[in-house]
C-alpha cells in the first residue's frame, strides 16, 4: 500500500483523502476505495503517519505471495518495425534491462517480449549445439553400420551442405515472403541431416553390395542410382509435399515453406554430388572394411522368420498398432509453452509469476463482451458469470468489468474496475481468467 506522512497532525479523514487525491492524481471520489485511518505518531518522528490500503480487487493483480509485478504496455502494434529493422520487443526489453541493472532487489524482466528477445539472442548457440549433437549421433550410427569412418564423414559433410542451403532458404523466405519464426532453425537442421543421411545410406548400401558382387566402381555407382535413386526421388517428393502442406496452417506457414523448400536441395545433393564422390573413391569409401558379396545373414533370418509365420507376425503387428493407437488417442494433448524453454532469466521470472499468481497469469484466458447497450442488467449478468467461472476447478482468479459481488450499486470501487476493463469505445468489456495450470 501507500504510506503518507503529513507535516501537521490531523485526524480529519476528509483532509487526508484530499491529500491522497492530490498525491495519486485521482478524483476525490476514488479515495473512498482506500482504508484511511490515522495511526499513532512515530516515536522517532513528530509527523503523523497514515497507511492507505488499496482494495483487494486491485492488489490481487499486482501482489501475491511476496511477489509484486509491474506491467509495461507499449503503443506499438504486433507487426511494427523500426526503420533500422529492429522490433519494439527487443528495443524496449533492452532498455528496461538497462534501467533494472541498478535495482538491488531480486527482480526479473519477463513476458512475451523479453522471452522472445532472450530466446532469439541465444538461438545461434542452441543451433550450434543441435547441429553438433545430431552430427555426432548420425556419425556414430552410420559409422557402426558401414564399419568405416570414411563413409559417414563424407556423407555427413555433404549432407551438412544441405543445412547451409537450408539456412539460405530461411533467409530468402524472410526477405521476400514474411518473417520466419526463429524456432524453425533447430527442426530444420535435424530434418535435413536426418533425411540426408537416410538417403545416403540407401545409395551407399546398394553401392557396397554391387562392389561386393565384383562390379567396377563406375558400374556400381550407376546401379545404385538406377535402383536406390528411384526410391530416394519418390520419398523426397513425398516429404516435400508433406512439409509444404504445413504452409496452409497459419501459425506454421513459415515452417512448412522453409523445410519444404529445403528438402529438394537435400535430395539433389544426395542424388548428384554423393554418387560423384563414392564413384571416384570406390572401395576406399568403406576403409578399413572391404565390401563382401552375399546378403546380410541377420536380415535374411528376419525375412525367413516373417515368411514362415505370416499369421503370427500379422497378429503381433496388429496388436502393437492398436496399442499404439489407443495410447495416442487417449493421451491428453496441450501446449505447455514454458516446459521446453531453457533456463534463461525471462523464463525463471515467468515461473516465479506463475507460482505466485497462477500458471496462466502472463497468458490468461480473455473473455470479450461487445454490446451496443452496456447497462446495469448486462453488468449484473456478467457478475453472475464471474461467480460461476470462479467456482470452476482450476480457476485462480477472475477479473471482470465489475466485481463478482456487484449488486447494481455503482460504488467508487465498481467505477474504478469499470474504467480498467471497458474499452475506449465504451461498448467492449473485458474479463480476465487466470488458471492454476
Amino acid at each position: 500500500g501507500y504510506q503518507v506522512m503529513q507535516e501537521e497532525r490531523t485526524n480529519n479523514v476528509t483532509l487526508i483523502r484530499e491529500q491522497i487525491a492530490r498525491l495519486l492524481h485521482v478524483p476525490f471520489s476514488y479515495t473512498a476505495l482506500f482504508n484511511v485511518s490515522p495511526e499513532r505518531l512515530l516515536q522517532e518522528n513528530e509527523t503523523a503517519f497514515f497507511s492507505i490500503t488499496p482494495p483487494s480487487s486491485l492488489t490481487s493483480l499486482y501482489v501475491a505471495k511476496k511477489v509484486s509485478v509491474i506491467f509495461v504496455y507499449t503503443k506499438y502494434g504486433p507487426n511494427f518495425q523500426f526503420p533500422n529493422g529492429t522490433y519494439p520487443s527487443g528495443e524496449v526489453a533492452e532498455e528496461l534491462q538497462n534501467i533494472l541493472s541498478n535495482v538491488q532487489v531480486t527482480h526479473y524482466l519477463t513476458g512475451p517480449a523479453p522471452l522472445v528477445q532472450e530466446l532469439s539472442s541465444s538461438e545461434s548457440q542452441r543451433e550450434a549445439i543441435t547441429f553438433v549433437l545430431v552430427f555426432v549421433a548420425l556419425l556414430v550410427i552410420t559409422g557402426a553400420y558401414f564399419r568405416s569412418p570414411v563413409a559417414p564423414l563424407i556423407t555427413l559433410t555433404l549432407v551438412g551442405l544441405s543445412a547451409v542451403f537450408g539456412m539460405a532458404v530461411v533467409t530468402l523466405v524472410g526477405l521476400f515472403y514474411q518473417k520466419v519464426d526463429f524456432q524453425v532453425i533447430e527442426p530444420l537442421i535435424s530434418v535435413l541431416l536426418g533425411i540426408g543421411t537416410d538417403y545416403s545410406v540407401f545409395l551407399l548400401s546398394r553401392f557396397r553390395e554391387e562392389l561386393g558382387k565384383g562390379a567396377s566402381k563406375e558400374e556400381a555407382a550407376k546401379t545404385s542410382l538406377k535402383y536406390s535413386g528411384k526410391a530416394i526421388l519418390i520419398s523426397g517428393v513425398a516429404v516435400t509435399f508433406v512439409f509444404l502442406s504445413l504452409s496452409f496452417i497459419p501459425f506454421m506457414q513459415t515452417w512448412g515453406l522453409t523445410i519444404g523448400l529445403s528438402v529438394p536441395i537435400t535430395v539433389a545433393l544426395a542424388y548428384t554430388l554423393l554418387p560423384l564422390v563414392y564413384g571416384r573413391l570406390g572401395e576406399k569409401m568403406f576403409w578399413p572394411s572391404r565390401p563382401k558379396s552375399g546378403e546380410s545373414r541377420t536380415l535374411r533370418k528376419l525375412a525367413s522368420a516373417s515368411l514362415s509365420r505370416p499369421k503370427t507376425v500379422l497378429v503381433i503387428a496388429l496388436i502393437a498398432g492398436l496399442a499404439s493407437a489407443a495410447f495416442v488417442l487417449t493421451t491428453p494433448l496441450s501446449l505447455d509453452f514454458t516446459s521446453g524453454l531453457p533456463n534463461i532469466p525471462a523464463v525463471v521470472g515467468l515461473k516465479v509469476l506463475e507460482n505466485a499468481f497462477g500458471n496462466s497469469f502472463v497468458n490468461p484466458v480473455l473473455v470479450v463482451f461487445n454490446s451496443s447497450n452496456v447497462n446495469t442488467s448486462l453488468l449484473l449478468k456478467i457478475a453472475s458469470l464471474e461467480r460461476n467461472i470462479s467456482s470452476m476447478p482450476g480457476v485462480t482468479q477472475v477479473i471482470g468489468p465489475v466485481p463478482s459481488n456487484f449488486n447494481g450499486t455503482y460504488t467508487p470501487e465498481v467505477m474504478t474496475q469499470l474504467k480498467e476493463n471497458v474499452g475506449t469505445n465504451n461498448r467492449t468489456l473485458l474479463m480476465t481468467v487466470v488458471m492454476s495450470y
